[in-house]
């Protein structure tokens, strides 16, 4: 199956991302695309971000799941909101919402969407993230994966994580998880030359191919294959005798 992950910065510059974002997300094809920083806003439109985009689209995803929980008050006293969405092709069986721990100091209140999807007969397990912009996205990270070790499960997590050096917090998760940067070194927030999206995988599956798109958002966009191991197929074979 193919994820796509995308922190879409509200509207900022919206008359010339949309239809870049349109654009990408008919090519990419996803099965299942998971979005951070999704607006709703009443002066844009009456739907929020992610369901304004899904109806742009040539083939419109079937299954949606929108989470708004951060509320904003422009200069001229109009109200919008931000959260997380998940555009699927597939049943969402289940979904939950969590609030993660949030310290007295941060601004921000995070949660994440976990979802259950019946991808071609099989259930797929998701968490789609987008933690908080300074040092205690390490301490989210933690807790989300403690929260899901105390569930037995394990799932594929997916988002804007807001962690430039994953590898310095790899004993969080190296037992059971890989993660996107197997497919080598890549750039996810380009104004910094930095790297904070990022796919974990539970090593019951295999990371295919990563496609890193720029231009759509002031993050850029991955859009991965994955197989489970079980379901992976062979190998392709170049065997010319006759």
């Amino acid at each position: 199956m193919k994820i796509t992950s995308l922190n879409l910065a509200g509207y900022k510059n919206w008359a010339a991302r949309e239809p870049a974002i349109v654009n990408y997300l008919n090519k990419a094809q996803a099965d299942v695309v998971f979005l951070q920083e999704v607006m709703f806003d009443p002066r844009i439109s009456p739907l929020s971000e992610a369901q304004h985009i899904n109806s742009k689209l040539e083939t419109p995803y079937q299954y949606t799941q929108s989470t708004i929980s951060r509320s904003y008050i422009s200069s001229d006293g109009v109200e919008s909101r931000e959260g997380l969405a998940i555009l699927s092709r597939h049943p969402i069986t289940e979904s939950e919402v969590l609030v993660l721990h949030k310290q007295d100091d941060d601004k921000h209140t995070r949660i994440v969407q976990n979802v259950h999807v019946l991808v071609h007969g099989q259930m797929q397990k998701f968490t789609n993230v987008h933690f908080s912009n300074n040092a205690y996205a390490r301490e989210q990270l933690e807790e989300l994966l403690r929260i899901h070790e105390s569930r037995g499960e394990k799932r594929i997590i997916i988002g804007d994580f807001n962690i430039a050096d994953l590898e310095a917090v790899r004993h969080l998760y190296e037992d059971s998880y890989t993660t996107s940067m197997v497919m080598g070194e890549y750039v996810s927030f380009p104004s910094e030359a930095a790297r904070f999206d990022y796919i974990l995988l539970p090593k019951e599956y295999t990371l295919v191919s990563l496609d890193v798109a720029e231009g759509l958002s002031d993050h850029n966009a991955l859009t991965a294959e994955i197989y489970s191991r079980a379901a992976q197929p062979a190998p392709a074979t170049n065997d010319n005798r006759q």
